[in-house]
């Protein structure tokens, strides 16, 4: 996930399970409407990420007080999802 200039790795916590094991406070990603992009083969050309968020933000409708959040779907697909308003 990626906050102002901050980039968090994130972690689903069960039901009814603490994370008090975890190493930083909960974060709970904001409710509203995203946008969802499909990155495939991200892996043999990383600099696509950067090139691919550089443009999502661009967007007249992006939401600049929410995070922006990657969702790696194995190995060879990431969904990043931009916030929008």
């Amino acid at each position: 996930m990626v906050l102002g200039d901050e980039y968090r790795a994130c972690v689903a916590v069960k039901a009814g399970k603490p994370g008090d094991s975890l190493p930083e406070s909960e974060f709970k990603i904001p409710g509203g409407r995203y946008y969802c992009h499909r990155l495939r083969n991200f892996v043999s050309e990383p600099q696509k990420i950067g090139t691919l968020i550089d443009e999502l933000v661009k967007r007249s409708d992006f939401d600049h007080f929410r995070p922006i959040v990657e969702y790696y779907r194995g190995h060879d697909e990431l969904s990043n999802r931009l916030p929008v308003i």
